[in-house]
């Protein structure tokens, strides 16, 4: 993929803090994010969707702001014993938000795996003439959403954690 344009980077961290951990047992790293991105251009756009009250998110808000990624406050819906994320449709918006305002932005990079961004990634790419390339978790990412982006995919980079008790603790810790 040529390097024209800038760049925007959206991370569905919900999607990919819990699938790093629970698949590969690694904490994230929000510079290598931002690095990931820079492949493709100049970065224009750089914002990170989630609750920030939950415990597993709310040290990484720091961490974020440092690679230059802008932390999004997502708050999640309660309705009785049901809990709803809305993370989803803020990256949706956002995705054609900034499709619309940003002209110079040719490449978005979505870090996620879910097939419900299929929709909007196929808007951006099919009526938009944008790239699009999914960014998620190895292991993690939905056929279909890759298939949408034209089988633009650069997955997260997964480091092998050696199998140490300590190495463990101070994962969980951070």
């Amino acid at each position: 993929m040529p390097l024209t344009g800038n760049v925007a980077l959206f991370v569905d961290l919900e999607n990919v803090v819990t699938s790093l951990w629970n698949s590969h047992r690694q904490a994230p790293d929000p510079r290598a994010w931002v690095e990931k991105a820079r492949k493709y251009g100049l970065l224009s756009f750089a914002r990170a969707y989630g609750d920030f009250g939950q415990d597993y998110l709310r040290d990484l808000e720091p961490r974020l702001r440092v690679a230059g990624i802008e932390p999004y406050q997502c708050p999640a819906k309660v309705r009785g014993d049901r809990t709803q994320s809305t993370v989803d449709m803020n990256v949706a918006i956002d995705l054609y938000e900034v499709a619309q305002d940003h002209v110079t932005t040719n490449t978005f990079v979505l870090m996620a795996g879910d097939s419900d961004y299929v929709r909007i990634v196929n808007r951006l790419r099919l009526r938009l003439g944008k790239d699009v390339v999914i960014a998620g978790v190895p292991g993690s990412v939905s056929r279909a959403l890759v298939e949408a982006a034209g089988g633009n995919a650069d997955p997260l980079e997964v480091v092998k954690v050696p199998d140490d008790p300590e190495t463990e603790l101070e994962i969980i810790r951070r």
